[in-house]
């Protein structure tokens, strides 16, 4: 019978599957609670949740990916209760990229996955290590898995808040056709370590060459920094100003540069004496 003060997980019994595993991680991290998990290859007298089992889904109560229904398509179990419980796990690019490459391994096999199979499995691997214990230890497995997820989540909605800073805190300077993306104001120290992140979209938007930002390193020290792009490469090298007057650290592949500012516009000079 179902107990009452606890949500009631059914997944199959047997040999376990990293989607039945991670989706019950996910619906731990989404939805505080307690949970008694039953494997079983028979479904119980009621339950809560069916996932992987059940013949069905319907995005409520049954997520079970083995059966025609279009609203499936292709997709494992771990992402359809992804989609629904915790949307925001898509926005993590590891957790996109792994739920795609298992939706693709859960449906059609091991080596139909991924191009880059190697690099996959290699990157994975702490994931499948705990699929075996789970089939013992189901509670535990899922708990540590639901913490770790938890904790992504809280980084995703950080690079959001960053984003949104960086949105309103920063302008697009063209000099002698290098661009740059100039950060008007030092970032909250919470989300300064996500800069770097939240920033690809503007750096990518606008072809920016050079970021011209703060030292998050050293919060609060007022060290300004000049970070070359992708795009950047062969037009810029720091390396040159290794040692130079109000020059803190110049990293010797020419990418990066810290320095303490002596006026406004000083970083446009560091720029053009950068110049190749």
């Amino acid at each position: 019978m179902k107990n009452n003060n606890k949500i009631n997980i059914w997944t199959h019994n047997g040999s376990a599957h990293a989607d039945e595993m991670l989706a019950i991680s996910f619906l731990k991290a989404a939805k505080p609670g307690e949970y008694e998990i039953i494997r079983s290859d028979k479904a119980p007298d009621s339950f809560d949740i069916a996932i992987d089992v059940g013949g069905k889904y319907d995005g409520v109560s049954f997520f079970d990916h083995h059966q025609d229904d279009p609203k499936v398509n292709g997709k494992c179990s771990a992402t359809l209760v992804a989609e629904t419980f915790l949307p925001e796990i898509f926005e993590d690019r590891w957790w996109a990229d792994f739920l795609k490459s298992l939706d693709i391994i859960d449906n059609r096999g091991l080596f139909t996955a991924p191009v880059d199979r190697n690099t996959w499995l290699v990157a994975s691997q702490p994931v499948f290590a705990l699929v075996k214990l789970f089939e013992t230890e189901p509670d535990a497995v899922t708990d540590l898995l639901a913490a770790a997820v938890k904790s992504v989540i809280e980084n995703v909605r950080l690079i959001r808040e960053t984003k949104k800073f960086l949105e309103e805190h920063t302008e697009v300077e063209t000099v002698d056709g290098i661009n740059i993306l100039v950060m008007l104001e030092n970032p909250p120290e919470v989300l300064a370590p996500l800069v770097g992140i939240a920033q690809k979209d503007l750096v990518e938007t606008h072809d920016i060459d050079v970021v011209y930002g703060y030292d998050v390193r050293s919060y609060g020290s007022g060290n300004r920094l000049l970070f070359r792009t992708e795009r950047g490469t062969d037009k810029l090298d720091f390396s040159r100003f290794a040692g130079k007057e109000n020059v803190i650290f110049a990293h010797k592949a020419g990418f990066l540069l810290i320095f303490r500012p002596t006026s406004e516009g000083d970083y446009i000079d560091y720029i053009n004496g950068a110049r190749l």
